[in-house]
């Protein structure tokens, strides 16, 4: 009825042509199947994976990279169930190049402790880790995108840097005056150096009543024993540049900052405070239930203003600055 003149031939002529036009609807819909692709990889079992390579060339090209961009999420996925961070989502779905994104952030933070009076007449040290809790991808992008607005504040170049995990809890009335609002000391302790000189590097922030923060950071020598001894931002025996970055529940990502005195061998009083969201955060802080309000600290260099303690962690040996840079 088309005018074909049937031959024997015909049979094997139909086939090449009906494969022919296969291989060319493949290869015109690869490119839509090729994003679909990514979205079900996860879902699928080794076996589905080799039947649906086996299926077609344009289909076997593609499951071979996926098959080891699924290897690579499922190892990211491994070590961040390592680090000291609670997930109750599956990160998987986040896919590989967010991963990537938030094991660069979070592999080298360490939690900040709440600092508590540990005796009667004794001094305060880091005592209870608040654990932080990631219930979306959209919570875990958050976290990233403050540690990268820290990092970028603080660090300079390649140079190496301190990254914190802080979770903030507003502290008593007694500590907050003139409509301030201020954290709760959080800290970290280290203990592995001479018996008599452990060292915590301490941190909180202060958020005026009028739109203006300040960081105030100090390092302390000998913990809580009598013969211990500090170096502090608000009395000048510390210089520093460190940058808090919080999340907010309704205005993005705020930030305090502070830099370096400008002038070698001013104390570190000259440093000022600059800040993006200090007034959200502060609502945030105050408003904050007992789970508290995250933040990732990054200090980018440390100097010290009168001379520097017995003995110093390699963590902050590395971030000492001689001089304001």
């Amino acid at each position: 009825p088309f005018g074909l003149r049937l031959c024997p031939s015909f049979p094997s002529v139909a086939c090449s042509w009906r494969s022919r036009i296969c291989r060319d609807m493949a290869a015109s819909i690869a490119p839509t199947l090729d994003q679909a692709f990514w979205s079900v990889m996860p879902l699928l079992s080794p076996s589905a994976m080799r039947e649906l390579g086996l299926a077609s060339p344009v289909f076997r090209s593609m499951v071979r990279p996926a098959s080891e961009r699924l290897a690579r999420i499922t190892e990211l996925e491994r070590d961040l169930m390592g680090l000291p961070f609670e997930y109750t989502f599956g990160l998987k779905a986040m896919g590989l190049e967010s991963l990537r994104s938030v094991w660069k952030t979070l592999s080298p933070m360490q939690p900040l402790r709440r600092r508590e009076l540990v005796a009667q007449d004794a001094g305060v040290a880091p005592t209870e880790k608040d654990l932080w809790r990631f219930s979306s991808g959209e919570d875990l992008q958050s976290i990233v995108n403050a540690g990268q607005l820290a990092a970028s504040h603080a660090k300079r170049g390649n140079r190496p840097s301190l990254l914190l995990a802080a979770v903030l809890h507003r502290a008593d009335e007694e500590a907050s005056s003139n409509g301030a609002v201020a954290s709760a000391s959080v800290g970290l302790e280290w203990i592995d150096g001479p018996a008599a000189d452990p060292l915590q590097i301490a941190i909180r922030l202060i958020l005026g009543a009028d739109g203006h923060a300040s960081i105030d950071l100090e390092v302390i020598s000998g913990a809580w024993s009598p013969w211990a001894e500090e170096w502090a931002l608000r009395d000048g025996t510390l210089d520093a540049r460190v940058a808090v970055a919080v999340p907010t529940p309704q205005d993005g990502v705020g930030l305090v900052f502070r830099d370096f005195a400008q002038a070698d061998g001013a104390d570190g009083q000259g440093g000022r405070c600059e800040s993006s969201g200090a007034t959200a955060i502060a609502n945030a802080l105050s408003g904050a239930g007992p789970e508290g309000l995250r933040a990732v600290v990054c200090i980018g260099g440390l100097r010290w203003c009168k001379d520097p303690p017995a003995w110093v962690p390699p963590e902050l040996e590395r971030i000492v600055r001689l001089r304001a840079e």
